[in-house]
């Protein structure tokens, strides 16, 4: 049986950026979530996420309301979920959150792949990965965002201030979608997300874990430097 390589293109491009983000950002709490929940999490975004996508493509044609909808329709999404009761004030709904949106942009990454790499095109498999790369970016930094508005019984704070800082991602995607899908979108798409992701690494992550547990984190990265030079 042959393998259909452009699918399994589309979805590498999908998974990549999520597989990334939550390997260089989680790597150094490792031991400090419960790995079970960050998985359920996840599979919970994959599933929320097929229903994002065909709002997408629902107000993909009205561009004012797919600017204004869609990333208060994806916030709302992700607050109703990570907004547990058993999460309300606890650290590790940030983790949570941030699982829930890499999960919720795979799928949306999977669905632009699907429509628009449809051939072995360079130039488009590098727009599509910077989309892929931005959507999903965007979208684990407003998890955490909820998750740690989440953690302090604001919940709906974090929808507005998480649905704001969507809205850029929304024009990208909206402007990129007509022809001729400048190349340049995609590029300012990924540069985008890369800075809320770096953003939410240093400022909202932490908030993940208590004042000791980042003191143990530290002891442990300083041990590590210190077998590397013995």
């Amino acid at each position: 049986m042959a393998f259909d390589w452009l699918n399994i293109a589309q979805s590498i491009l999908a998974v990549l950026p999520a597989a990334a983000a939550l390997l260089i950002s989680y790597g150094r709490y490792d031991g400090f979530f419960k790995d079970n929940i960050i998985f359920l999490y996840f599979v919970g975004g994959l599933i929320a996420g097929m229903g994002v996508a065909i709002f997408h493509a629902f107000l993909g044609p009205y561009f004012l309301l797919f600017l204004l909808g869609v990333p208060l329709v994806e916030q709302f999404a992700k607050t109703v979920v990570i907004n547990r009761r058993k999460w309300q004030g606890e650290r590790h709904a940030v983790f949570n959150g941030g699982a829930y949106g890499a999960g919720m942009g795979v799928i949306l990454s999977l669905w632009y792949a699907k429509g628009y790499l449809l051939s072995w095109d360079l130039l488009m498999l590098l727009q599509v990965l910077g989309l892929a790369t931005g959507i999903t970016l965007v979208a684990v930094a407003t998890g955490w965002t909820v998750g740690a508005a989440v953690r302090d019984h604001a919940p709906f704070k974090g929808t507005f201030i998480a649905s704001v800082a969507s809205i850029p991602m929304a024009f990208f995607i909206g402007y990129w979608v007509v022809p001729p899908h400048e190349a340049w979108v995609p590029a300012l798409m990924a540069l985008y997300g890369l800075a809320l992701l770096a953003f939410g690494i240093r400022k909202i992550l932490p908030g993940g874990v208590s004042r000791e547990e980042l003191q143990e984190m530290r002891r442990r990265r300083r041990r590590g430097r210190a077998a590397g030079t013995e």
